[in-house]
């Protein structure tokens, strides 16, 4: 299982699963698709025909779509229109997701409790606990923005 970490929250890179201090937040697959594309590209300028294109898949909708699918994903991780901590409006031109991002790989080992941490492993050096699972973390270049955090 693949994870991304950015401030206090763990996104699934494989499903629409959004988690904040050990609880579930329920995203829709909108607002799921949304944040996933942001947070990949982070620190990256996404323009509005970019995420058009690639959240409602070649259809015509009026740009007030977007700016709803945006207000209604900042609200769910805490930001507003004013205090833009996670996602910055370009004005004219798009978005930018400004937190920095960790990629997390849970390991998968048969062998052991999926809640027991790897031998001599402890959380913090190296590893985090996601979903009640150990995950190793790996800190991606092309994920990194500055963390206004």
């Amino acid at each position: 299982m693949n994870f991304y970490r950015f401030g206090p929250y763990f996104l699934s890179k494989d499903s629409a699963l959004l988690r904040r201090d050990g609880e579930s937040i329920p995203l829709t697959n909108r607002r799921y698709e949304i944040l996933l594309l942001l947070v990949e590209r982070a620190g990256a300028v996404v323009t509005k025909d970019e995420i058009i294109d690639k959240i409602w898949r070649g259809q015509i909708i009026d740009e007030s779509n977007l700016t709803q699918l945006i207000y209604a994903t900042r609200r769910l991780l805490g930001d507003t229109v004013r205090d833009q901590n996670y996602i910055e409006t370009i004005p004219g031109v798009g978005y930018r997701f400004r937190c920095s991002v960790e990629e997390l790989t849970v390991e998968e080992d048969s062998e052991r409790s999926p809640v027991a941490a790897p031998d001599g492993i402890s959380p913090g050096r190296g590893w985090v606990r996601v979903f009640g699972l150990f995950a190793r973390t790996r800190e991606s270049s092309s994920l990194m923005a500055e963390d206004p955090h």
